[in-house]
């Protein structure tokens, strides 16, 4: 069934990581006391449309440059030619429109008594659109120059988040930096198992990626420090918000899930990744809600 295809081509649990990215710096507004649901609505939209955006242009890219003839990941709709070239570069283009249309809309209601902040957020809002399409699609495409993991950590970690919390609150808090790291740790984590998975494809194929770069194994371990990287500049966080340890203790769950996954990517390669692909984007999830359940328990305390 055609729609059966296009929910395939949405790559849904990838939508997590942009929700997680928004409702990270809404969290952190809302701890500050600001928060406003037209905003947070807007904002999740967008941030959804361009993750969407992502995720057909790089099924659009990827088969084009014929680097997905053969998968071990989830099939490529375009690839197998459920989904014709045409359509998802049609989809592709409805898409821009309504994601700057919602951008735009965004960026009304939060900076319409301030040109500057408007142009400079309807900047930025133009370099994560180009970014979205650039990662394959193009005669140079970041994604396949090992600059991937770089764009994730930014756009889905310090820009996610901070930006977020900047339209809420129209202030900056040095201190949300951190979590803007976690977030950007997690979320490149991700994209690091995927191409962990792809390893061996990807080489094939001259795509450069983070894993093809250093190795394997190496990888590995650049897979456990953004996990490490991510959990301690959380605990920081929480240090420096004053919030006593018995109020986070609990926390340590996600030290666990953090380590367990770590020691699956370990001892697992190609196709065995897959399921562990998918518990990392569960624990990205579980990060933000364990994070806002320690900043609200220790408030109302």
């Amino acid at each position: 069934m055609k729609t059966n295809y296009w929910i395939k081509a949405l790559r849904i649990p990838t939508l997590l990581l942009s929700f997680t990215s928004v409702g990270m710096g809404n969290i952190l507004a809302i701890y500050d006391g600001y928060f406003n649901s037209d905003i947070f609505f807007l904002s999740l939209i967008t941030a959804l449309l361009l993750q969407i955006i992502s995720n057909f242009a790089n099924d659009y890219g990827d088969a084009i440059k014929k680097t997905d003839k053969i998968r071990i990941g989830p099939e490529r709709m375009v690839q197998k030619g459920y989904i014709s070239l045409s359509q998802i570069k049609f989809a592709i283009r409805m898409l821009v429109v309504l994601a700057v249309f919602f951008g735009l809309i965004l960026l009304y209601v939060v900076f319409r008594y301030s040109l500057m902040y408007f142009i400079f957020f309807s900047c930025l809002g133009g370099i994560s659109l180009s970014a979205a399409i650039a990662y394959t699609v193009g005669k140079k495409p970041y994604g396949y120059r090992g600059l991937g993991d770089i764009a994730v950590f930014f756009f889905f970690g310090i820009i996610g988040v901070m930006g977020s919390f900047f339209l809420q609150t129209k202030m900056i808090n040095i201190k949300n930096i951190l979590p803007s790291i976690c977030c950007g740790c997690f979320t490149t984590a991700v994209l690091n198992i995927n191409n962990i998975r792809d390893y061996v494809f990807d080489k094939r194929y001259s795509k450069i990626t983070i894993p093809v770069y250093l190795g394997i194994q190496k990888a590995k371990i650049y897979h456990a420090l953004l996990l490490l990287v991510s959990y301690f500049c959380n605990l920081l966080f929480f240090i420096l918000q004053g919030i006593l340890f018995y109020h986070y203790i609990y926390f340590l769950f996600l030290l666990i899930l953090c380590i367990l996954n770590a020691y699956e990517v370990q001892k697992k390669e190609g196709r065995e990744l897959n399921s562990v692909l998918k518990q990392m984007v569960i624990l990205c999830f579980l990060w933000m809600v364990t994070f806002a359940i320690t900043l609200f328990y220790n408030k109302v305390l």
